[in-house]
């Protein structure tokens, strides 16, 4: 996302947040790390920070994760147009 100017950030941002909270309601998930939802523009974005993180959550939960998403339908109105 640091590549994108401020306008393409706040879409993006909005579109992986609508993700995350289709995560959590269509797939039951309670634990979804998404790098922008405490970060509303790109000058708060801080890559180490969010390395770091990503790294950390990927080995406590990555397996996890892979495993609820075996087999699991995309409800229709999720896919992409």
């Amino acid at each position: 996302m640091a590549a994108l100017n401020d306008q393409e950030y706040a879409v993006q941002r909005k579109e992986t947040l609508r993700v995350a909270k289709s995560l959590r309601r269509h797939c039951g998930l309670k634990t979804i790390y998404n790098a922008t939802t405490g970060i509303t523009t790109q000058d708060e974005f801080e890559f180490k920070d969010v390395h770091e993180d990503v790294l950390e959550y990927i080995q406590k939960y990555g397996r996890e994760l892979l495993d609820e998403l075996r087999g699991v339908t995309i409800p229709e109105e999720l896919r992409a147009r």
